[in-house]
């Protein structure tokens, strides 16, 4: 049987949640007459460049922002005898797009990892890109969006397309499950004990979407109602580096080190998952929250801001609306009292799943 080619172009391979879905379609593949190349556009991190490599694949890092044209030209090339050009993301969407029909691709993915499409919260450049790929969005083979709420808003400003799909998130309960020791691991990390705090954790990043001062604000307030409470935070530029968070710590009367932790980008989260008493998704927007499942996969207790396909995968009464810290505070100290160690978890979301049915649309004639 003939090896299909298919090369996954992506902006960049930091710790987002279009890099780890990318990661784990070709880490669970299921088809092994598929040869997967992942290109970088070469933008952020590589956190995934070893990672990948590992699994066996090809990975390519080109770099847009310093040699643009030739990134074009070298791209082209990667596309000679390619049978799949599949896009991750707006940005290598339209490039992927403008690529692969110079070298007639016979098909043409776009990816889509967003549902909050308003100017308020994303880049200006970023906001007009959406709307004009909406003008090519007929012109790719198919469209696959990671929630119901990322295809209606998309669609309703002109995003059409005969070939469109939602494909959630998935989580590897291999890896992320409830970790029996982690309040002792949480202990030696943060160097303090931990036997009558109350740990809330954050999984984010720093990004204006992501509303990290909404976290920030929530916990004032509910520090201010038990001293007992901790904040533990994780994620790209959560760290003491950090100084504009440093200062917003400061500013709501939150001592770094003591009322609230920034830990940076972590490899251990399930043993954040598993020691937490509570886990808070606080974002303006998102599509499909990944840190949401892999805290419930970990048994986490939950509560989030209501974005995205938040409404899918918790009950209402743990979700407010985004941007209302003092709701916020309100349902965290509420779902603090109910602590759950079990695995909340639904087939649904299994990672290997997931991606059987990712890769039934990569393969789709």
């Amino acid at each position: 049987m003939k090896t299909i080619k298919v090369v996954h172009l992506i902006i960049g391979l930091g710790k987002g949640g279009a890099e780890t879905m990318l990661y784990n379609v070709i880490k669970f593949k299921q088809n092994t007459n598929v040869h997967h190349t992942v290109v970088s556009l070469g933008v952020g991190d590589d956190y995934y460049f070893k990672k990948l490599i590992n699994l066996g694949e090809t990975v390519r890092v080109l770099n847009i922002r310093r040699r643009p044209f030739r990134t074009f030209v070298e791209l082209c090339n990667l596309l000679k005898a390619t049978d799949i050009i599949d896009c991750w993301m707006y940005h290598a969407n339209f490039i992927g797009l403008i690529c692969g029909k110079i070298k007639g691709v016979k098909k043409i993915i776009w990816n889509v990892r967003h549902s909050d499409i308003s100017y308020k919260n994303n880049k200006l450049l970023t906001f007009i890109l959406i709307r004009m790929l909406a003008m090519f969005s007929r012109l790719v083979n198919c469209i696959a969006y990671n929630g119901k709420q990322s295809k209606k808003v998309h669609e309703e400003i002109g995003w059409k397309n005969k070939n469109t799909f939602v494909v959630t998130n998935g989580v590897d309960a291999d890896f992320y499950h409830y970790v029996d020791n982690g309040r002792e691991n949480l202990e030696k990390i943060l160097g303090t004990g931990l036997s009558d705090k109350k740990i809330v954790l954050s999984v984010s990043k720093w990004s204006p979407i992501k509303d990290v001062p909404n976290f920030i604000k929530a916990m004032a307030l509910l520090k201010s109602r038990n001293k007992k409470i901790i904040g533990v935070m994780c994620g790209t530029n959560i760290d003491k580096e950090n100084h504009e968070l440093q200062k917003l710590i400061k500013k709501n009367n939150l001592v770094l080190n003591k009322d609230i932790y920034c830990l940076g980008q972590r490899n251990d989260l399930p043993v954040f998952y598993s020691a937490c008493d509570l886990y808070v998704l606080h974002s303006l927007g998102e599509a499909f929250p990944n840190a949401l499942i892999e805290a419930l996969s970990c048994g986490a207790s939950c509560v989030a801001t209501n974005v995205g396909e938040v409404a899918e995968i918790l009950d209402k009464e743990r979700i407010v609306a985004p941007g209302t810290p003092e709701e916020l505070c309100k349902v965290m100290e509420k779902y603090l009292r109910t602590i759950n160690k079990k695995k909340v978890f639904c087939d649904a979301f299994d990672m290997k799943q997931c991606v059987k049915k990712y890769e039934d649309i990569i393969l789709m004639r």
